[in-house]
């Protein structure tokens, strides 16, 4: 049989109610640290894992052997973002924050509430750091990384942040769409409900002023677009990535 938990002490078995649930999410937590912590040594991170409700795993678990511990003679299957310390500093995630499977989270790296950071991402915070704000979408391939003791990485609310893009110690403000496998880098600010278009550069030290469009290489301005126009857009992509990410808790 197999036993899906996800978001454990959130949400920790459906049949399971009020204190019951409760009771049997913190000796779940308990057991599944004291396992991981004999299988993987030093090498995971205790912190993280008492503060599971931020992490998705999945549990294959074979019932034949029935005993008083809930994982005794069971095998489990654990898929879970890795989530790791660097330099003292461990990711920091907030409230209703889905991480892929395959996503990496590493050192100074602080997210918001109802975030998505989907498959293949990596988010970098070992050389300076990495803020995102609330409801921000990372998807799929895309990097967030900075250059050591020059640059960091500001990404501000409701921002989308297209497949395989590369975000290189730049900001980017509230309301911002950065389309498909555009590079931007260090310094470069991009202004508030700002577009910059799929396959383009930005190059360090740009400034995208706020509802505008870029596109090209190196990105170069296009043309204004009317800002409740723009903010529409943008906000209707974040919230429909915040709804594609239900899906997958």
């Amino acid at each position: 049989m197999v036993e899906t938990y996800w978001r454990i002490g959130e949400k920790i078995v459906e049949e399971q109610g009020g204190a019951e649930r409760s009771k049997y999410g913190e000796r779940l937590i308990a057991e599944l640290s004291e396992k991981l912590t004999t299988e993987f040594g030093k090498g995971f991170d205790k912190t993280n894992l008492g503060r599971m409700r931020q992490f998705y795993l999945t549990f294959q678990i074979d019932k034949r052997n029935n005993t008083n511990s809930l994982f005794n003679g069971r095998k489990i299957v654990i898929k879970m973002a890795l989530i790791k310390s660097v330099r003292g500093f461990t990711p920091q995630i907030g409230k209703n924050v889905f991480l892929a499977e395959n996503a990496t989270v590493i050192g100074d790296v602080i997210i918001g509430n109802d975030c998505s950071v989907w498959y293949n991402t990596v988010l970098r915070g070992d050389v300076n750091s990495i803020r995102i704000g609330n409801r921000v979408n990372i998807q799929d391939g895309s990097v967030i990384h900075t250059l050591y003791e020059k640059s960091v990485a500001i990404i501000g609310d409701d921002v989308s942040i297209g497949h395989n893009v590369t975000i290189h110690g730049a900001t980017i403000e509230s309301g911002a769409l950065i389309g498909i496998g555009a590079v931007v880098l260090d310094s470069a600010v991009i202004g508030e409900g700002a577009i910059i278009a799929a396959g383009s550069v930005v190059l360090s030290g740009t400034q995208v002023e706020a509802g505008s469009i870029y596109a090209g290489v190196p990105a170069k301005f296009v043309k204004k677009v009317d800002p409740e126009q723009s903010k529409e857009i943008n906000q209707k992509i974040a919230r429909n990535y915040l709804m594609y990410s239900e899906w997958y808790k």
